[in-house]
């Protein structure tokens, strides 16, 4: 993709089906059968590899469920007919180039979805070890040939004559409804792609939220050479305008035909109708109304603006989420850009931006030779800190990335640029300064950041001077401070998650309602500043809880096992537990009372057994309905900019009150359950929370194994791509994993129970029986926490002991 020639693709054999090719066999092995069954072995494949790869973080960190994965891989493979002697000649290969055809958005979308940067990397990495241990890199790019019916006879499309103009063009485009600019600013990310871009070769224009005729005008009009797009995708930016602006908010549907009128929805209907929330971007609509875009009315679209061009877009790079599988190939199949960038789902954003500088840098320092740069840019990018292994960014090409011998020695096309010049002291430090606006005393107790971004980047680190960073958090009353002296080792050094504040200030710890603060950042490199700043920052009470993608996994550390009140209660139920199991001897053994030898790992679950566990989770029920006495209350006030804001009521608060709401007193049970070594859970509901408890501790373990799910969840799974990946933390398990969940409840290992039953009198079997109807379909699911998994992952509970803190 690199060189000016003509279209050689009129010579390429016609692609039946997905190929892997290497500088070893520029044409590729065949992966599957071009047949029906092959096509469908492949779809299941690409399913399940696509929710292994969305629930990475609950294996990521994990050597042994790494190793079984990686065993699994090699035999996925295999059953694609990719055999041991195949996978030796791909571990060979640093490069690896996955082909395949495209006719129509319809047909092969398997072959575009299944995750192949991480399957072939797991596959092979036992065979790519280098003598110093660590696997050698392997970069995987994807090619599209597409193939044109022509009287009957479908033949490969003639590729244009890639020829930049003089002075190349840019267009930077974002994807950010107005409601969301506060909370996704792409300021910093315009600025690196300027520096990214030699100034005086390359002419820029920025377009900001346009609508789908807007865009296509701009890029007839413009024709630029590279195409960005920055913001947020349809799944992310729909949850989050639900968050800031609520779910009576208009949104417009277009459908996959641009040309189609778009149709009308509430945010709240439309999130609830999973089957219109598809890959796409959200621009601007009638009456500046938000409009979901998908994928192929967006390629569609640029395809209409390319046809009068003298070139089309030569790359197309996305940074937003669940980009790779739609967004990036249907630019390439449709005919919109040459080649396009994306990512398979979510992804570091300030690593993302820092990825698309290093294949921009790359493409002007090498004639534009494409894959090349692309691989420079992954081998940088994966020896970073930050960089977690199956994060998937994805390269589309339309063109051959193997060029034959003879086009290889043909003119390269170069785009002149100035000799820079002779540098004199230290390279510039550049800073990236993003804090957040509002702070939650959970996450600073987990050791979460302070900032949405801090990071620090410079072309010659081993040459910079060391730099001092200062951030101090004044509460008017006292200061808490943090000092770091840094010295650069890499290009992008990513201080987000080493900033942390002492928590040993009595403001913060004693905050009753929500304050405002004053963060103050100085970034110096010896005596010049680099960055000095101060930031208005609302800290929140203690025992406020925000219901999002960034607080919302912080939930377990208000299961509160050490509250006088779990303790009194646990006492009472004692009791129950005696005459419930028939023993006068009896006591809260947790899972002692069941060896896992009686059980079998996927046997038949011996009712007689778990009934031990039941009867301990029954009789703390009995002591909560029958001592307790408890009433329903609604939450006490939370003045918070967002509506995702809640208080939350210690154990013994409830107690003292005899109420509270349904996630007090899921929180409250959770806790019963935690201090008797019983595992429990938290269902979160679209408005609603109930705890729930694993039936015994092997069941949890084959939970967190992540066992293969049936064709049909794994379906069902697909289709709600959602803003997050099916596993953002370890310990809590999103909405792409509800087919999963329902099987463990399906199979009675787990247990949802209705707290709110305790207000209404309702027996232990009721509350199970309402605890499963609440759940449903799924419809309402929002999320399953771990409380085990969480202390695991060392998410502990909150210093505050009885009403406070």
């Amino acid at each position: 993709m690199g060189t000016a020639r003509s279209s050689p693709q009129a010579l390429q054999p016609l692609l039946g089906g997905v190929h892997l090719a290497s500088a070893a066999d520029r044409h590729g092995r065949s992966v599957a059968e071009a047949s029906d069954d092959g096509r469908q072995l492949l779809a299941q494949q690409a399913l399940r590899w696509t929710y292994v790869v969305r629930s990475r973080q609950r294996w990521v960190h994990d050597p042994a469920l790494r190793e079984q994965l990686e065993a699994s891989a090699r035999d996925s493979l295999a059953t694609l007919g990719v055999g041991e002697a195949a996978l030796h000649a791909l571990a060979r290969e640093p490069l690896v180039v996955v082909r395949m055809p495209y006719r129509h958005e319809a047909l092969g979308w398997e072959g575009r979805v299944l995750p192949w940067e991480y399957l072939l990397a797991a596959a092979t990495r036992g065979r790519r070890r280098s003598p110093t241990g660590r696997p050698r890199p392997l970069t995987v790019i994807r090619e599209l040939q597409v193939q044109l019916e022509d009287q009957g006879r479908w033949t490969v499309r003639p590729q244009p004559r890639v020829s930049l103009p003089s002075q190349p063009r840019a267009l930077f485009v974002t994807a950010l409804p107005p409601e969301l600019r506060t909370t996704w600013p792409v300021d910093a990310e315009l600025a690196q792609f300027r520096r990214a871009l030699p100034a005086d070769v390359v002419a820029l224009r920025v377009l900001d939220y346009p609508s789908l005729d807007e865009f296509g005008q701009v890029l007839r009009d413009f024709q630029p050479t590279l195409l960005h797009i920055a913001g947020v995708d349809a799944h992310q930016g729909l949850r989050e305008l639900q968050r800031v602006a609520g779910g009576s908010l208009a949104v417009q549907v277009l459908g996959s035909d641009a040309d189609a009128a778009p149709r009308d929805w509430t945010l709240q209907a439309l999130l609830a109708d999973r089957h219109q929330r598809v890959d796409g971007l959200l621009l601007r609509g009638r009456g500046g109304q938000p409009q979901l875009v998908p994928a192929q009315a967006l390629a569609r679209a640029a395809v209409g603006a390319a046809r009068g061009a003298e070139v089309p877009v030569y790359l197309t790079t996305f940074n937003v989420w669940n980009s790779a599988a739609r967004l990036a190939p249907l630019m390439v199949g449709e005919g919109a850009s040459l080649a396009a960038v994306g990512f398979q789902d979510a992804f570091d954003d300030a690593l993302a931006e820092f990825m698309l500088v290093q294949l921009l840098q790359g493409l002007f320092a090498n004639g534009f030779d494409l894959p090349r740069a692309f691989e420079r840019a992954w081998l940088i990018v994966r020896e970073l800190p930050g960089a977690v292994d199956a994060t998937g960014v994805t390269l589309w090409a339309g063109a051959p990335v193997l060029a034959p011998p003879a086009a290889a020695t043909r003119r390269r096309v170069v785009v002149p640029r100035p000799q820079p010049a002779v540098q004199r002291g230290a390279p510039s430090v550049q800073c990236q300064v993003e804090p957040l606006a509002e702070l939650n005393y959970a996450a600073l107790h987990n050791g979460q950041p302070l900032f949405r971004q801090f990071v620090l980047s410079c072309d010659e680190p081993a040459r910079a001077a060391p730099v001092d960073v200062d951030v101090v958090l004044d509460l008017g009353t006292e200061q808490v401070r943090f000092q770091r002296h840094v010295t650069l080792q890499l290009q992008r050094e990513k201080l987000t998650d080493r900033i942390h504040l002492p928590l040993a200030a009595d403001t913060v710890r004693s905050i009753r309602e929500a304050v405002q603060a004053t963060l103050r950042v100085r970034v110096a490199q010896g005596e010049q500043v680099l960055h000095d700043d101060s930031y208005r920052l609302r800290l929140l009470p203690v025992d406020q809880w925000r219901d999002n993608a960034h607080d919302g996994r912080w939930l377990p550390s208000f299961v509160l096992p050490r509250d006088p009140a779990v303790s009194r209660i646990v006492q009472q139920a004692q009791r129950y537990n005696r005459v419930l199991r028939d023993d006068p001897s009896a006591g809260f053994e947790g899972y002692q009372g069941v060896p896992v030898t009686a059980l079998g790992r996927g046997a038949r679950v011996d009712e007689a057994l778990l009934r031990r566990v039941d009867c301990q989770v029954e009789a703390v029920w009995a002591a909560l309905l029958h001592d307790a006495r408890l009433s329903y209350i609604n939450p006490p006030p939370a003045y918070s900019e967002g509506r995702d804001s809640q208080r939350l009521r210690t154990p013994s608060a409830v107690q003292a009150e005899g109420s509270g709401t349904c996630i007090d007193l899921a929180l409250l049970f959770a806790a019963c359950l935690e201090f008797i070594d019983i595992h429990p859970v938290i269902f979160l509901l679209d408005g609603h929370a109930m705890p729930g408890w694993w039936r015994h501790a092997s069941f949890r373990d084959e939970y967190l194994g992540l066992r293969e799910m049936s064709q049909a969840g794994l379906a069902e799974a697909a289709v709600d791509t959602g803003a997050d990946p099916a596993q953002g933390v370890p310990w809590q398990a999103g909405r792409a994993s509800w087919p999963e969940v329902a099987t463990w409840i399906q199979e009675r290992k787990l247990v949802p129970l209705e707290a709110v039953k305790l207000t209404q009198h309702g027996g232990f079997i009721e509350a199970i029986e309402a605890g499963i109807g609440a759940l449903g379909a799924g419809d309402r699911f929002e999320s399953l926490l771990d409380i085990m998994a969480a202390r695991r992952a060392l998410v502990t509970p909150l210093p505050l002991i009885g009403g406070g803190a």
